[in-house]
């Protein structure tokens, strides 16, 4: 997709997203084990923004234990029945169960967790991840032709001559002191004024807002009081009437 101009290639920076969505490395984790990752499959029914959503009401502390305690919390209203326990000594944090709650509550039978949500196995395996942690810089040299032949003799059964083949035309390039262009050149940022994603769904920017100290908040809470169940789809958009038929005259 690099090199062809009619595809682009997507690079995801930790600082844009905390910027955007208020997302930081914890919060990351706690959403990923909500919609599934690599490490587990998720929460059943749960999507982008009802689990954002989730987020919001559950907070997560910056912590492994943060991410233990709000998806615990949440699990705890996943496994519950009636009306959520509020706790008066935290009057925001049981004003926001509360509104979750009334939205959310027939979600309760569709909502499936694994049976070992939230896992200490999968919140450790993403915050300490099996890698090289070696920081040894890289070094830059002339490739070893002998030792490209032996490893590709041994390894994969080339001849001689189909590595020199493969090999000889980039030792060509080399020697003529051209460089090639660093991956970073084919990124486009935000600092250069250019975005793909567009939020279009009014309850995940009403979310967004929430958590970044804006006004609109009070759409969601609106959303609640009136009693509108607006938890079935993950996109939701406002109903259009539908056109009147025009008499034939």
């Amino acid at each position: 997709n690099f090199f062809n101009e009619q595809k682009y290639a997507e690079a995801y920076f930790a600082k844009d997203l905390e910027r955007d969505l208020a997302l930081k490395k914890h919060q990351l984790v706690a959403l990923a084990m909500l919609l599934g990752g690599d490490y587990t499959d998720g929460v059943k029914g749960v999507g982008i923004v009802n689990g954002m959503e989730i987020l919001q009401t559950f907070t997560i502390d910056d912590s492994a234990a943060g991410i233990t305690d709000g998806l615990q919390r949440f699990r705890e209203w996943l496994d519950g029945f009636g009306d959520p326990v509020l706790l008066d000594n935290d009057e925001s944090s049981s004003r926001k169960v509360a509104l979750f709650h009334k939205k959310h509550k027939t979600a309760r039978t569709r909502w499936v967790a694994p049976a070992d949500f939230p896992s200490q196995a999968i919140i450790s395996a993403y915050l300490k991840p099996a890698v090289d942690k070696s920081d040894t810089k890289f070094s830059w040299a002339k490739p070893n032709l002998p030792g490209l032949q032996q490893f590709c003799a041994e390894t994969l059964g080339w001849e001689q001559e189909e590595t020199d083949r493969v090999v000889n035309p980039i030792l060509k390039v080399l020697e003529s002191g051209s460089k090639q262009t660093r991956l970073e050149s084919y990124f486009m940022k935000y600092e250069d004024g250019i975005k793909f994603a567009k939020v279009r769904s009014k309850r995940l920017k009403a979310v967004l807002d929430d958590i970044q100290g804006g006004d609109d908040a009070k759409d969601i809470e609106d959303a609640a009081v009136c009693g509108i169940e607006i938890d079935a789809a993950d996109t939701v958009e406002e109903a259009k009437p539908p056109k009147k038929r025009q008499r034939k005259k």
